[in-house]
């Protein structure tokens, strides 16, 4: 640009070096803010508090092992199944024994009930696929007080 003093060097003014110069630290000073913003962020987020990831196991253990109850409880009626059907009840029932006792691993009490119940559940499976309807009966009416104990372990606290 040619002003009447001549023509205007920027690159020699210092006023233009002072403002590139602002204007570079300014951008350093965001990308500093935003690496820290993003660092900052983990820190800021919270965990689950013990007592709730407890209540979720608790809320599951109990969930499983009154669908576990029911289906012993309905194993043990005089209605001849059919061998399809004592295979899907077992199958179920052996799934739900091996979550309730991953699930109840914290208590000891708890946990051995759960044993207690899978070694029933299993023993009433392997009747179940072996065609004795009434050694599985057997076997179920055995795993049900374990199933009680474990609900009464796991029952949710009253909503207040």
């Amino acid at each position: 640009m040619i002003t009447a003093h001549g023509p205007l060097r920027t690159a020699n003014c210092p006023q233009s070096t002072n403002l590139s110069t602002l204007l570079a630290t300014l951008v350093r000073m965001k990308k500093l803010i935003f690496l820290a913003l993003l660092l900052a962020v983990p820190m800021l987020a919270q965990e689950a508090p013990v007592k709730q990831l407890r209540r979720a196991t608790h809320e599951r253990v109990y969930n499983d092992t009154t669908r576990l109850a029911a289906l012993l409880r309905d194993a043990q009626s005089n209605i001849n199944y059919s061998d399809a059907v004592w295979k899907a009840i077992s199958n179920e029932s052996s799934s739900l024994a091996n979550r309730i006792w991953a699930g109840t691993a914290g208590n000891n009490d708890a946990h051995a009930a759960a044993k207690d119940l899978r070694m029933h559940v299993r023993e009433m499976r392997d009747a179940a696929l072996k065609g004795d309807a009434t050694s599985a009966r057997t076997h179920a009416n055995m795993a049900l007080p374990y199933a009680y104990t474990i609900i009464d372990w796991s029952y949710p606290p009253a909503v207040k």
